[in-house]
């Protein structure tokens, strides 16, 4: 993955969106979830997303 190339987003919809930061295209929408996604962040090399959510499962 290279720096900046993608963006992470998360919402009260239980779901997070992978975009692609060139295009500005969604390229996966993640769920699993059962309540809001409260946190995101990537793992320093950048191949692995954390995700915490409201009901503080991840």
């Amino acid at each position: 993955m290279r720096p900046g190339a993608y963006v992470a987003t998360a919402s009260r919809d239980k779901t997070i969106k992978l975009w692609d930061v060139q295009s500005g295209q969604v390229l996966r929408t993640l769920v699993g979830h059962c309540n809001w996604v409260r946190a995101l962040v990537f793992q320093s090399a950048g191949r692995l997303l954390l995700s915490a959510s409201d009901n503080k499962t991840s």
